[in-house]
């Protein structure tokens, strides 16, 4: 009988073990821990959902007087789905937090007003927070805060640290977010970093896809190099992050969302070589002051407003342009040079208005379409430059579009051209193109004589030529 009894002791013990090792586990100082009846803290109130298929997790019996709190992902056979609103709150001595991947709601202002050091995020399937949900909201006292996020999340939900929309200068005051080696992370959702800004770099996981609209707006961050996973980056996800000074793009990113970069007042180099990606969104780098050098390949369009305000941008290159959108570089006053490429064939209101510092203008597009009357693209190009702006009507253009440089009908802003230079076998000068100029011309095309170049009405640059020159005629 004794023997029996001993046995049956023994298989018992070991059907134990054995649930606890297959339960879930949970992530503590980066290591797997078996998530144990045994392990979490014990002293935790847990309430039966109204439905009766899962528990609410809180400290409504206030006897939590631990540093570390581990909530379980089961309780009774039954998954702990939320954590109750304010159900942490003002617990000071509070250091580290668990939560488990079976939340799939935390309640307004869980965290607020202790001194949590770290989070461990594990919940994979966290609902979005609302604009008011509190959870992380400072004191005065409050200790700067890591996030660990857990290798099974695949989604960071959106306002997860997001501040008090009463007091937006109260930020979660989140100084450092970790990524496990081999992260499941594919997205962060909407705002979920907004105005956090005490961190300077954070590296991301290989598997992101998606960052969301505001979801670093207002950081700190000073460098990013950007996943080759990364397909997205949202809205105004990286705006007024004043000391961002680089950014590393990936080849495979396909959508630069409206003012990402806004405002990124420290960026200095500008490099982006995607091969899917078609356009420079509206505003993605409008006032980024100290911005000095643009590369782009592969875009097709220059959104509007996109480099508005870059008032230190002296050079950009853009060989695969097609269409630059309004106001795309107004007030760029540095810019030195500005380039038609051979693609362009949109140039939109106020393209290039008010970039005084314009030394030259090289036209190689054979595809431009004509300008609307008082398109004002080029107002003011050259204005600061004495000696005025040499304009290059390069080899291979046959016609110059209607209206380029007719920016109005006053003479108020019209481009300070002052030298033109044909260098092609050109056929056609269309009505305006630049019409109240007064420039000096060099014809240095290949035609018989300058006579067979069909010059339409308007052009007064043409009615006072200082100097023609023709290399097979009169």
């Amino acid at each position: 009988m004794k023997k029996i009894i001993k046995y049956m002791l023994c298989f018992f013990i070991l059907g134990i073990l054995a649930l606890n090792v297959e339960k879930p586990t949970y992530r503590l100082d980066n290591k797997l821990t078996n998530n144990s009846t045994s392990s979490y803290t014990t002293t935790l109130t847990f309430d039966l959902s109204d439905d009766g298929t899962y528990y609410i997790v809180s400290n409504r019996q206030h006897n939590l007087n631990t540093p570390t709190i581990v909530i379980p992902e089961y309780y009774q056979g039954k998954p702990v789905k939320e954590i109750a609103n304010d159900s942490f709150t003002e617990l000071t001595w509070i250091k580290s937090v668990v939560v488990p991947s079976t939340i799939e709601k935390i309640g307004h202002g869980a965290f607020s007003s202790n001194s949590i050091e770290k989070v461990y995020f594990n919940a994979i399937n966290c609902k979005d927070f609302d604009a008011k949900n509190w959870v992380f909201y400072p004191t005065e006292i409050s200790k700067p805060i890591e996030i660990v996020i857990g290798e099974q999340v695949e989604r960071i939900p959106a306002r997860l640290c997001y501040p008090l929309s009463t007091f937006p200068e109260l930020n979660p005051n989140i100084k450092k977010i970790t990524f496990p080696e081999n992260s499941s992370l594919r997205e962060i959702g909407d705002y979920a970093f907004y105005n956090v800004d005490d961190f300077e770099i954070i590296n991301f996981p290989s598997t992101l896809e998606k960052i969301g609209d505001y979801a670093f707006y207002g950081s700190s961050i000073t460098e990013l190099t950007f996943p080759e996973s990364l397909v997205e980056i949202g809205a105004h996800a990286f705006d007024t992050s004043r000391k961002l000074t680089t950014i590393n793009f990936n080849d495979d990113l396909e959508v630069l969302g409206e003012a990402s970069f806004r405002y990124c007042a420290s960026l200095e180099e500008l490099n982006i070589e995607c091969e899917n990606l078609s356009e420079i969104s509206k505003d993605a780098f409008k006032y980024c002051r100290d911005l000095t050098s643009v590369t782009i390949n592969n875009v097709t369009k220059v959104g509007d407003s996109s480099f508005e305000g870059c008032t230190s941008l002296e050079a950009i290159s853009y060989s695969s342009v097609e269409e630059i959108g309004p106001y795309a570089f107004l007030n760029c006053e540095s810019l030195k040079v500005i380039d038609l490429p051979e693609k362009l064939t949109t140039l939109n209101f106020a393209s290039f208005m008010n970039c005084t510092g314009v030394e030259t203008i090289n036209v190689y597009s054979n595809q431009l379409k004509d300008l609307e009357a008082a398109n004002k693209t080029f107002y003011a190009v050259g204005a600061n430059i004495v000696e005025g702006t040499v304009c290059n009507i390069m080899d291979g253009v046959t016609y110059v579009p209607e209206r380029l440089f007719l920016s109005s009908s006053l003479e108020v802003g019209k481009p300070n051209i002052k030298t033109i230079n044909i260098m092609s076998n050109i056929e056609e000068i269309r009505a305006n193109a630049f019409a109240l100029i007064e420039a000096d011309v060099y014809y240095v095309g290949t035609k018989t004589a300058w006579s067979q170049v069909d010059v339409l009405y308007g052009n007064k640059c043409f009615e006072k030529v200082n100097c023609v020159k023709t290399l097979g005629g009169n």
